[in-house]
């Protein structure tokens, strides 16, 4: 009779196992092999159906499920003239891992002119671009380069880099992995003093003031030998004084503007002469 042949075949059979990415709607289509009519759907954390197990008012050996925030799995409830209903079988959807960001670690600041490679390490995904940009708001560039390394330069101004991840399988969704911003010191310029003079012994030799220079002043220098000994001046501002001197002095100075190598002015010099002698005049 209609109930020695109903056993749990005849609830149907479902589609395999899939695993799909977060926050879709999958179609399981469908169930087939069943005998009877369907009542309803279950959905439920685990295919034992003991957790958070809902019921579903579904009638079609079709259904819509999600969108899906966390693993499930699905039954049809099947029933046949009027014999004790049965349970088709069951099918798990898991979902994608979602990627996590990690961190970058690359050289900053640097001089002008620099390259290194940035390096990106604790995340978990695939990188499926870089980006960069100038003002760490926006990242116009894009850069198609899929591994966890990347090598930038050489550097001409401070920019931006971030790395993009997606899912480890199935290129669900993308999260940025990580940002690093790369300051870009300029190159060091020394500029140039003004000016040299020719002073009298004794007098007073005045002021020299540096122009044109990129950096911070380090200090000015001074020397009467052609700086095979150096007097170092700590003076950090753009005018040196001379004061009163009576030995031909030159000067110098030493700029440097961030983490680049330090730049040091041509040699200006005050010349000193001896005074004149007016001497006599003598006659008939």
């Amino acid at each position: 009779d209609d109930y020695a042949k109903l056993d749990k075949k005849t609830g149907g059979d479902l589609p395999p196992g899939i695993t799909v990415c977060r926050g879709i709607q999958y179609l399981i289509d469908g169930l087939i092999n069943y005998r009877g009519t369907i009542l309803y759907w279950q959905e439920s954390d685990d295919c034992t159906f003991t957790q958070n197990v809902n019921q579903l008012n579904n009638f079609t050996p079709t259904l819509l499920a999600g969108p899906l925030t966390s693993p499930k799995c699905y039954r049809a409830f099947v029933q046949s003239a009027g014999c004790p209903g049965v349970f088709s079988d069951a099918m798990m959807i898991n979902l994608f891992p979602d990627p996590t960001p990690g961190t970058i670690a690359g050289n900053s600041p640097v001089c002008t002119g620099n390259s290194q490679t940035l390096t990106l390490s604790g995340h978990s995904g695939n990188v499926v671009r870089w980006e960069s940009g100038t003002n760490g708001v926006t990242f116009p560039t894009t850069i198609a380069t899929t591994t966890t390394t990347l090598n930038i330069g050489p550097l001409t101004q401070t920019t931006w880099y971030r790395a993009i991840l997606t899912n480890l399988s199935g290129n669900c969704t993308t999260i940025v992995a990580g940002t690093i911003q790369i300051v870009v010191d300029p190159t060091s310029v020394a500029g140039t003093i003004a000016s040299a003079r020719t002073i009298c012994n004794g007098d007073d030799g005045g002021g020299l003031t540096l122009s044109g220079q990129v950096g911070a002043i380090q200090r000015w220098e001074s020397s009467t030998d052609g700086f095979t000994t150096v007097n170092t001046i700590t003076n950090i501002t753009t005018t040196q004084v001379v004061g009163f001197i009576n030995t031909t002095t030159c000067y110098q100075a030493v700029v440097k503007s961030g983490v680049c190598p330090a730049a040091t002015t041509p040699q200006v010099c005050v010349t000193v002469v001896s005074a004149p002698i007016g001497g006599s005049v003598t006659g008939g």
